[in-house]
């Protein structure tokens, strides 16, 4: 069976999506009918409003999250990933920190022999 939505879980939810920088997913959800109290709470789309930058601007990466100053790294929030994927989501902060820690992590250990 489904767990019971508490109170105070749907009050995270509406202060993660609702607040400072999206108020206008409030109005979204209010205008179609969705009420989180009465119905699913679908977040599938909501990955990219969890972080605040969403690629609009930041450092640009090549595929192994390096910059273009020798030995800076990148990843998530901090990079111009429109310019790598033509958009952003909490799942390319994931991605590019992965691609940027392994790649930093090798280069460590070139430094190091």
């Amino acid at each position: 069976m489904f767990p019971t939505k508490s109170e105070e879980k749907i009050r995270e939810v509406e202060d993660l999506l609702f607040s400072t920088e999206r108020p206008v997913q409030e109005r979204f959800f209010k205008g179609r009918g969705v009420d989180f109290r009465t119905g699913e709470i679908e977040l599938w789309p909501t990955d990219c409003y969890l972080c605040g930058g969403h690629g609009l601007t930041g450092i640009r990466i090549n595929e192994k999250g390096e910059s273009s100053v020798p030995g800076l790294y990148a990843a998530g929030e901090a990079v111009d990933v429109d310019a790598l994927t033509g958009g952003f989501n909490l799942h390319i902060a994931f991605a590019t920190g992965l691609l940027a820690g392994r790649a930093a992590a090798a280069q460590c250990l070139e430094i190091r022999e």
